[in-house]
């Protein structure tokens, strides 16, 4: 697993989040509803940096606010989390990131604008490592079309920035524009409290290490569930 060296900046995050949600709790007249998620991946991986494809297990989770008036703002705090191990050449990879990030519901459609942190950690069959931290900046669309009152459609779209990357080693690591698309279905399993998500998630990632490399690329198919409460 990932050390961590970003304490810090993640309790400043998670200040800054909670100062917005008791903002945003105050407006309009509807109850603010809070909703804790996670969710498994099974990936497919293919790294440039570590020179290998394979597939393994990652997992996502967060914390969600919506507030205001029908809902239209929200606050979102998630995790990421991914660890690789390489069969064809013994490399492995671990990835992490944390965000913050604030939207704005336009009937269907939301946009949204955060930052936060992310790390990797890599091992690579020539004897390099990488370990690799610096903050992000992210920005998001998407929409959400519901069908009845059980089933949700979501389409969401991201991008990342990595900025001030830092790498313990010296090494030549270059981190560029992420940019993520997922689809995802959620049915209700109990009346407004208990739901299923399942879906894919795509990713891909500028990456150079030490000048060389095709960046990384992932796959994922994604189950998972949310949890929401109002208050």
């Amino acid at each position: 697993m990932l050390h961590c060296r970003c304490l810090k900046l993640e309790l400043l995050v998670g200040f800054l989040g909670l100062a917005l949600w008791s903002g945003i709790a105050q407006a309009g007249d509807d109850k603010p509803t809070l909703s804790a998620s996670g969710q498994v991946f099974y990936a497919t991986s293919k790294s440039g940096l570590a020179q290998s494809n394979d597939t393994g297990l990652m997992m996502n989770y967060g914390l969600h606010v919506f507030a205001g008036t029908n809902k239209n703002l929200s606050v979102h705090m998630e995790g990421f989390q991914s660890d690789f191990s390489y069969a064809l050449n013994k490399a492995t990879k671990s990835a992490s990131e944390l965000s913050f990030l604030l939207r704005a519901y336009f009937g269907v459609f939301y946009v949204g604008a955060g930052g936060g942190t992310t790390q990797v950690l890599i091992k690579r069959a020539d004897g390099a490592k990488v370990d690799a931290f610096g903050t992000l900046y992210a920005g998001n669309l998407g929409a959400r079309f519901e069908f009845g009152r059980d089933t949700v459609v979501s389409l969401d779209a991201r991008g990342v920035l990595p900025t001030g990357i830092k790498e313990a080693t010296q090494q030549d690591l270059k981190l560029g524009l992420k940019l993520d698309g997922k689809v995802i279905l959620a049915f209700d399993l109990t009346r407004r409290v208990l739901d299923l998500e399942t879906g894919v998630l795509y990713s891909t990632q500028e990456a150079t290490f030490a000048g060389a490399g095709d960046g990384e690329t992932m796959i994922a198919p994604f189950l998972g569930f949310s949890l929401n409460t109002a208050f």
